[in-house]
């Protein structure tokens, strides 16, 4: 159970010198995506279920599109 009062632990490649980016709620992930700093074209997440950073990897073939 988290508690306001105590740090949160995460694992996975955590999110570094980043400011102002984005963040979205889904169920029971937590989506990053850009911000100033470090730049970077990824979408990260936090999976709110075991606290661990993930990268959302997104297939661009682009023979596939119209």
């Amino acid at each position: 159970m988290l508690k306001y009062d105590q740090p949160i632990k995460t694992t996975g490649k955590n999110l570094i010198g980043i400011w102002r980016p984005v963040f979205v709620k889904v169920d029971q992930s937590l989506f990053v995506f850009g911000g100033g700093g470090h730049i970077t074209d990824e979408l990260r997440y936090l999976d709110l279920t075991n606290m661990q950073w993930k990268t959302l990897h997104v297939n661009d073939n682009k023979s596939n599109k119209p």
